[in-house]
């Protein structure tokens, strides 16, 4: 039998900064979505900040923001890696 594996990071925490909805820039057309994410990685204190901000947009008009949602969490790795050793899937 296979011994579980204790993960290399560990979830701390989640938070919502900001947020916005615009009822009025949409119009019952059809919409765009995006995602944006981003990461900073604290290398002396294995701290792990992803950022990702979701969209919609009006897809004739994409200056028209429908909503908005930026969220932050917080990661941190058991050890401190240099940014090389952490697994490219985790950026």
């Amino acid at each position: 039998m296979i011994e579980a594996q204790r993960a290399a990071f560990s979830f701390e925490s989640f938070k919502v900064p900001k947020f916005s909805y615009d009822e009025g820039n949409h119009n019952g057309s059809n919409i765009k979505l995006g995602l944006s994410p981003s990461g900073i990685y604290n290398s002396a204190t294995g701290e792990f900040e992803l950022t990702l901000v979701f969209m919609t947009h009006d897809a004739s008009n994409l200056d028209k923001v429908i909503f908005q949602l930026t969220s932050i969490a917080i990661f941190r790795f058991d050890s401190t890696p240099k940014l090389e050793e952490i697994p490219s899937f985790f950026l």
